[in-house]
């Protein structure tokens, strides 16, 4: 898990990183119509106001009879920001409880000055792989991803920390991956290990590890609200282990569900999805 999100972290760096000053829809402007507009002018037709659709760019920029919600490049002649901006009857209404702070109105003015440009939602989008970014210490990235940690370093005025010895660096994995510090005899071997790979080899060993599993099936065993007890005023025991173990062993490269079925699995709640050992038990 800890090495996808790395990744993901790495392809969607242009998008999560735009250029200094550039506003990006998804994460500076989609949370505040989501909060504030869509609720009246979004994909709910039962409550849509006026048959506007702020999630829409086309119909967000269509002509109206003579105005436009929204004119790319001109904040100043976008009937969104007459609204917004009202003297007396702001949108949205005094009666929703909402209201759009002062930085909130400016940061929309801007997003229409650059063009009002819109985009899907990051876990629809198909993953593309950015260039990497200039750096100016080219010798500090090890891999691809350090270019991209090292580029916002740079631009907030930071520099690297000095590299770790080998007894902070082994502990750190093995706490990062499988939330329990190595023993003695592991660190031992690790800082003798001078072969090439020595880190890489840990790694692995530890994404193969069933504490692997244990450590990270515990964040979605925590949203599924899991617990071998009801709570509350008996907390009488729950006989459901098995669920618990089925989703630590595909977590493990050695479980006999791939992860990416077993996502599909949670996801819709099928009891035919489940394997034959979880149905057994």
């Amino acid at each position: 898990m800890w090495v996808v999100l790395s990744a993901t972290v790495a392809l969607r760096s242009a998008e999560s990183n735009p250029a200094p000053g550039k506003i990006d829809y998804g994460r500076d402007v989609r949370p505040i119509l989501s909060k504030n507009c869509l609720p009246c002018h979004g994909p709910d037709e039962k409550n849509r106001q006026v048959g506007l659709r702020l999630d829409l760019r086309e119909v967000a920029v269509a002509d109206r009879g003579g105005y436009r919600v929204i004119v790319p490049g001109r904040s100043s002649g976008s009937r969104l920001v007459e609204r917004i901006t009202h003297p007396t009857l702001p949108m949205p209404p005094a009666a929703t409880g909402k209201k759009l702070t002062a930085d909130e109105i400016e940061l929309l003015k801007k997003w229409i000055d650059q063009g009002a440009s819109y985009a899907g939602h990051w876990a629809f989008e198909r993953p593309v792989r950015p260039p990497l970014p200039e750096v100016k210490a080219k010798s500090w990235p090890k891999n691809e991803i350090d270019y991209f940690v090292l580029a916002r370093r740079e631009a907030e005025g930071m520099s690297p920390s000095p590299e770790t010895d080998s007894c902070t660096l082994i502990r750190r994995v093995y706490l990062d991956l499988i939330g329990i510090p190595p023993t003695p005899e592991q660190v031992d071997a690790f800082v003798k290990d001078e072969e090439p790979g020595a880190y890489e080899r840990v790694v692995v060993e530890l994404l193969n590890s069933p504490r692997y599993g244990e450590r990270w099936a515990r964040v979605w065993l925590d949203l599924a609200r899991y617990a071998d007890s009801q709570g509350y005023e008996q907390d009488n025991l729950r006989t459901i282990w098995p669920y618990r173990d089925w989703v630590i062993r595909p977590l493990c490269t050695s479980g006999e569900t791939p992860t990416s079925r077993a996502r599909v699995c949670q996801w819709r709640g099928c009891g035919r999805c489940r394997p034959a050992r979880m149905s057994a038990a």
